[in-house]
């Protein structure tokens, strides 16, 4: 027997929560049923002038030429910038490839900002380096 979803899209239920409901999507804000139950609820809302402040700001800085930056933030866009900059295809420290780190971390190394303090504005080959997840964690942990 087909379980459907405890949020009342009528879809058929695949992703059970530690609540214990069941939904169709792995999010409850990703069902139909919740999307209009959820735009409902925020209609009409203002947000103080406060609020207002602080996304205008957020937003100023974080306008920099990608739209990925209004979503993960300036320091995101900038890593990713140094990455298509000076990116190399191995880790500096222990030489593992970026087709090895994909293959392991599903993800591509990692660029590390060098200056001290750091300077993510910076992009100069000098202010970065490349490394894999481990040699980069342990980096940052005094480690190496």
């Amino acid at each position: 027997m087909m379980k459907l979803c405890d949020y009342g899209c009528g879809k058929e239920a695949i992703y059970q929560f530690k609540n214990g409901k069941w939904c169709c999507s792995q999010s409850t804000s990703k069902c139909p049923q919740m999307k209009i139950i959820n735009g409902k609820a925020l209609k009409g809302k203002k947000h103080s002038e406060k609020t207002k402040r602080k996304i205008s700001e957020s937003n100023k800085i974080s306008q920099i030429g990608n739209k990925n930056a209004l979503k993960y933030g300036c320091e995101y866009y900038l890593h990713e910038t140094a990455w298509k900059l000076f990116g190399r295809g191995t880790c500096s420290i222990c030489g593992m490839t970026n087709n090895e780190h994909k293959e392991k971390y599903n993800c591509r190394l990692n660029m590390h900002c060098t200056s001290n303090p750091k300077n993510y504005h910076l992009l100069e080959e000098s202010n970065w380096e490349t490394y894999c997840k481990e040699c980069h964690g342990r980096l940052d942990n005094g480690n190496i």
